[in-house]
């Protein structure tokens, strides 16, 4: 029963790594896992038995060392390799998270007996099977009205993990679920609260056993119905119950957008919604952890086994989007077929298999998608317009370059996106627009396409694009809409100007669009003042000369010192973020506009909380070296430090040469420094060698009288005291 089990739980496909580059996958195929002694030669191994024949599809023989790598259903290791030096990656992924953590911790455990070379591994494993031997003894009441005490004791009192597979294992091979369903239908003919109650733990402590074959007979069409009426009942929803059986019976109803011909397939959409429902409605509150990854895991694989098999039929993607070409742009049935392809691409992003995902998002782009998109995203529904840029965005999200490519070459629909985010009236649609923005934006690999569309975009969407910004206001309070649409303006161009930073300057001297931004600082929305406060701290840490001359020329900081006085302390987030801003410039120590800022604010800012930072600004001011103020956008930053090492070094010589000249004669008439110089004589420069022979030539002379050093810019020269 144990044996049953566990090939039960401990499901998973085996995946090889073809190409490291390219991060392919390949899928070796479906079996169980099981952790096996072979012999003494070779020792303690994993086992993969294909589930279709029971032939051996992986043998590999665990080491003691940190190859294996465990997250949630998957185990990774680099199996050693004659053939490469690099060895082969494999994975194990299996379908549920409890067989991931038998076969991690049988691996651990494993790997602690191997480091003990004394320990009788093949007796381990026995033991292991064995287990059941070991543990309690179930045997399943019958299904009859005087048994439901003890079943339901039977289920309540508390059981070990291992118990619990046991206990499972009898429920499968007796059929014990329908028998459970038709003593409920009995239950309900009584009317018994009760009953009720203790019909509702039985359930709920069945799927609390986290097997996946029972998880599966639960919410099979068969028994979901009365199973879900039972766990209406429960005790912390007394007084005003969730109808889960009318809701899954009448409420919910199935469309089929395009017609599958695959029951089966149809089957497995209806038991992962089932399975979703129970684990977010049904029982949200009383799932523990592992049941609720249980659950998960299944649901994962039953979406993987879904797209897989309708992009794996091309006839399907393509009767799909036929029928959008063909519907009405405001119609119910184009709603739905949207929320389909969506729902697609959803699934998508956690499909496994990279060359099915990359073809799927080939073929909508080479039909006429963005045809019917540019109808749909101007739709009076909202809906429609919602879903219709969802879709784009997952496209951005999977490969932006080739939704670049396709721009390129047809600027009218990016050029409605741009336009759609200052007129489009749902919140909703404009988060998304600027989101596919932002993907569009990237500033990663600015080449070919990319730098294409960078061009493109400055030069011509752009300027659309930030235009709201110079919009003038009759009242210093925007609509929902209009402050909804800077905010989101101020956070992308501050992501723009950190990632293009050259193409950002010159859009912004044409645009005179900080200038606009600042503007924002006198509106009555305190949380859109902070959002133009953050754009201009981006804009000031921005590693640019000409960014900081910009700021300078163009007093750039008397809106955001106007802001700090005017505010006097009461709104504190606004307070806070002007003081992270200069705090900030001060501990970069960005010199020109420190100078700039003590010249121009020192005074104005006395009562305010800026007054401590503009004292620390002022005695930095007053440290800075003659040489660090050279600096500037004239002077190439390379040749002022070059200038710096020079004086540096004329300095350090000079020291050198007082110290030399200064230092007290001996007794014997030869100074400590003349000693040093004859030592290293061989060393120093020729103007050091003439001085130190200069030196030895008048030491007689040196113990009658002291000479004092006066150094000059020049030549060191001696004079008599």
């Amino acid at each position: 029963m144990l044996e049953e089990s566990k090939r039960d739980t401990r499901r998973a496909k085996l995946y090889q790594l073809r190409d490291v580059l390219a991060e392919e996958w390949e899928d070796r195929g479906t079996g169980h896992v099981r952790c096996v002694f072979i012999n003494k030669r070779e020792g303690p191994c994993i086992v993969f038995k294909s589930e279709d024949n029971d032939s051996e599809l992986l043998r590999s023989k665990i080491s003691s060392d940190d190859r294996y790598h465990k997250q949630e259903t998957l185990i990774v290791w680099n199996e050693p390799d004659n053939s490469s030096d690099e060895g082969v990656d494999l994975a194990l992924s299996f379908q549920y998270q409890l067989g991931c953590a038998e076969v991690w911790e049988e691996i651990c455990e494993l790997q602690q007996h191997l480091l003990n070379q004394g320990d009788d591994l093949e007796q381990l494993l026995k033991y292991k099977e064995l287990g059941s031997d070991h543990s309690k003894h179930f045997t399943l009441p019958s299904t009859v009205m005087g048994n439901i005490d003890e079943i339901y004791t039977l289920l309540n009192e508390h059981i070990t993990p291992l118990e619990k597979q046991n206990l499972a294992t009898l429920m499968i091979k007796d059929l014990y679920i329908p028998k459970l369903v038709d003593l409920w239908k009995r239950v309900q003919d009584m009317e018994s609260e009760e009953y009720y109650l203790k019909m509702y733990h039985i359930f709920k402590d069945i799927v609390l056993l986290n097997n996946p074959t029972l998880l599966e007979q639960i919410v099979s069409t068969k028994n979901v119905i009365d199973i879900m009426s039972a766990l209406e009942h429960d005790p912390d929803h007394h007084i005003d119950p969730i109808k889960h059986s009318d809701f899954l019976s009448n409420q919910v109803k199935y469309k089929s957008i395009i017609s599958f011909n695959d029951s089966i397939l149809e089957n497995k959409i209806h038991q992962t919604y089932r399975l979703q429902y129970l684990k977010d409605v049904a029982l949200a509150r009383t799932l523990d952890e592992p049941t609720f990854a249980t659950i998960n895991g299944l649901v994962c694989i039953n979406n993987n086994q879904i797209i897989s098999e309708i992009t794996g039929r091309e006839e399907l993607i393509i009767e799909l989007l036929n029928k959008l070409k063909t519907l009405q742009v405001d119609s119910e049935q184009m709603k739905d077929n949207l929320l389909f392809l969506a729902e697609m691409c959803e699934l998508m992003k956690n499909s496994i298999e990279p060359k099915k995902k990359a073809s799927f998002y080939q073929n909508l782009l080479k039909t006429d998608l963005f045809t019917i998109f540019q109808k749909t995203i101007i739709s009076e529904n909202t809906p429609i317009r919602m879903v219709s840029v969802q879709i784009v965005l997952y496209i951005s999200e999977y490969d932006s370059n080739l939704l670049r490519s396709h721009l390129n070459s047809d600027h009218s629909f990016i050029t409605l996106l741009i336009k759609r985010t200052d007129t489009d009236p749902e919140t909703g649609v404009k988060i998304l627009l600027f989101d596919i923005l932002k993907h569009l934006c990237d500033g990663a690999n600015l080449d070919g396409i990319n730098l294409n569309f960078i061009n493109l975009f400055y030069s011509k969407l752009a300027p659309i694009l930030f235009s709201p910004l110079s919009r003038q206001l009759p009242t210093t309070i925007h609509t929902e809409a209009e402050a909804l649409l800077k905010y989101h303006l101020c956070e992308l161009l501050g992501i723009l100007a950190l990632t293009h930073t050259h193409w950002v300057f010159s859009f912004i001297l044409q645009a005179s669009t900080v200038k606009h931004i600042l503007n924002i600082l006198n509106c009555k929305e305190k949380w859109l003042v902070l959002a133009a406060v953050r754009f201009f701290r981006v804009f000031v840490s921005v590693e640019n000369n000409q960014y900081r001359n910009y700021i300078i020329s163009e007093n750039l900081f008397e809106p955001i010192v106007n802001l700090c006085i005017n505010n006097r302390g009461k709104y504190n987030l606004i307070d806070s973020a002007i003081l992270e801003l200069f705090d900030f410039i001060l501990k970069k120590n960005i010199r020109p506009i420190i100078k700039y800022l003590v010249e121009k604010f020192s005074l104005k800012i006395k009562d305010t909380s800026l007054a401590g930072i503009f004292k620390l600004y002022k005695e930095s001011n007053e440290k800075t070296e003659p040489s660090d103020q050279l600096l500037s956008s004239d002077i190439p930053q390379d040749i002022a430090s070059h200038s710096r090492l020079r004086e540096r070094k004329l300095f350090l010589e000079q020291r050198e040469e007082e110290e030399w000249f200064s230092s007290d004669s001996d007794e014997n008439g030869t100074s400590s420094a003349g000693l040093h110089i004859l030592e290293t004589y061989k060393d120093i420069s020729p103007k050091k060698r003439q001085i130190s022979e200069d030196i030895q030539t008048n030491k007689d002379h040196s113990h009658k009288k002291k000479k004092k050093i006066i150094i000059s810019s020049k030549q060191p020269t001696i004079e008599k005291s």
